[in-house]
């Protein structure tokens, strides 16, 4: 009964006041979503700059010596590669000097032999023959040391002529590679600022709720209902929210700052980073299909396990000049021949499973944005009923606080799901130009 009279005086009200939405201050209930657009901020109001995430990248590729250190390294690459072919053309001509010098001390030394056969033994003629043919000898087995040695090295400069020669080849790939990687590298810490940014605006709350508990105990204490332990307990609580704020606040200003240095701008900068979350979303999810294709076409690391094992053939030849096959030399070399077989066929049997697996990540964090949304759009319209509650005096502060709360955590659950979206389409984007990442 007394419930019917309230709502007929509440209803009686209303042509009073203009409605209770009026004389409350009500919201109405609607709905919630990942922002299209998303700001980050740093620095004071005062001649801001604002940058889109591509302009950051701009200036980045610009100004950052890190991403202009790979022009200079694929130039040094390709110095070397020069440098290393003109010595092992030296080294060539030097053992085929070193071949033509031991021919002829042969050839001079079979001459004198036949010679010395004309001489009486013990002769002037004849000891003279005999001292030419051990420096003849002693030539021979200098050239063959010399030959040995200059073999050697040519087995080593041709290794690593070979490898360079490997970056050359796949120089114009290896380059988009190094420079996708620092991209991403760069992208991914614009986007933790999204998250950072989240933690922090929610924290406040976090700490009027604690503070809120912590004044009832107090209040309580003062009746009995509450103990010093409590208290405590309480106080405790409400200082670790409140060094969870300078952690998050010291977190993303130093995240800010190294952005700022890696794009070549001053740390004093006041500067707005903003987010086209829309066109990110609107990505189509890639198909597997696609993906293995582009990546099976492009895997630099089966490439380089084939290099490696046409390297120690070439090298396996160039010793074989000098030393036999069953020498234990051209026997090292052999196994380290067969240990590179064995890594090219247990790649080729490892990298479909990691690039299902990175698959599997990227698809699950596809959607994942979406069910996280959803969860977060449910529980925003809960917090609004016990907003309007709160705002008609039908529940606590404390009651209408923990739905807030509530509502932060799904809330920044959506826009981590998004970051984490975000860093895995990065790894399959990275797979599709021949490069698995870890997850």
């Amino acid at each position: 009964m007394k419930k019917k009279i309230i709502l007929i005086l509440i209803i009686l009200l209303i042509p009073l006041f203009g409605g209770i939405s009026s004389a409350v201050n009500l919201v109405s209930i609607g709905d919630w979503s990942l922002s299209d657009k998303y700001s980050v901020y740093y620095g004071g109001n005062e001649q801001r700059l604002d940058l889109s995430v591509d302009e950051v990248i701009q200036y980045y590729k610009k100004n950052s010596p890190e991403y202009k250190k790979i022009d200079l390294t694929h130039e040094l690459n390709s110095l070397y590669f020069s440098s290393l072919e003109q010595q092992l053309n030296g080294i060539d001509n030097a053992i085929i000097q070193n071949k033509k010098l031991i021919e002829e001390n042969r050839s001079m030394l079979e001459d004198y032999q036949k010679e010395l056969e004309l001489y009486e033994e013990g002769s002037a003629e004849w000891q003279t023959i005999v001292n030419n043919m051990e420096t003849c000898a002693l030539n021979i087995a200098t050239y063959e040391n010399l030959l040995i040695d200059y073999t050697t090295q040519k087995a080593e400069l041709y290794t690593q002529y070979e490898n360079y020669r490997f970056l050359n080849d796949y120089a114009e790939l290896l380059f988009i590679l190094d420079q996708s990687r620092l991209l991403n590298n760069i992208k991914e810490k614009c986007f933790s600022l999204i998250v950072l940014k989240e933690n922090l605006d929610s924290v406040d709350d976090n700490i009027s709720y604690n503070n809120v508990i912590l004044q009832i105990h107090k209040e309580n204490f003062k009746h009995g209902r509450s103990t010093e332990s409590d208290i405590q307990l309480q106080d405790s609580l409400l200082e670790l929210s409140r060094n969870q704020k300078d952690l998050y606040k010291t977190t993303y200003n130093n995240t800010f700052k190294d952005i700022l240095r890696n794009i070549g701008f001053n740390e004093d900068q006041n500067i707005k980073i903003s987010f086209d979350i829309k066109t990110l979303r609107s990505l189509v999810c890639k198909e597997f299909d696609i993906v293995k294709s582009s990546f099976y076409a492009n895997d630099i690391k089966e490439k380089q396990l084939k290099n490696n094992i046409a390297i120690l053939d070439g090298k396996i030849k160039i010793l074989n000049e000098i030393y036999p096959l069953d020498s234990q030399v051209l026997e090292l070399e052999s196994k380290n021949r067969e240990i590179a077989i064995l890594e090219h066929h247990k790649w080729l049997l490892e990298r479909d499973e990691l690039l299902r697996n990175i698959y599997s990540d990227y698809e699950n964090k596809y959607y994942d944005v979406k069910y996280k949304e959803k969860a977060a759009e449910a529980q925003y319209k809960k917090y609004l009923v016990a907003l309007n509650k709160y705002n008609l005096g039908l529940i606590s502060r404390i009651e209408y606080l923990e739905e807030k709360l509530k509502f932060n955590q799904y809330e920044m659950d959506a826009y981590m799901a998004l970051y984490e979206y975000y860093r895995s389409l990065n790894r399959i984007d990275l797979a599709m130009l021949g490069l698995i990442t870890n997850i």
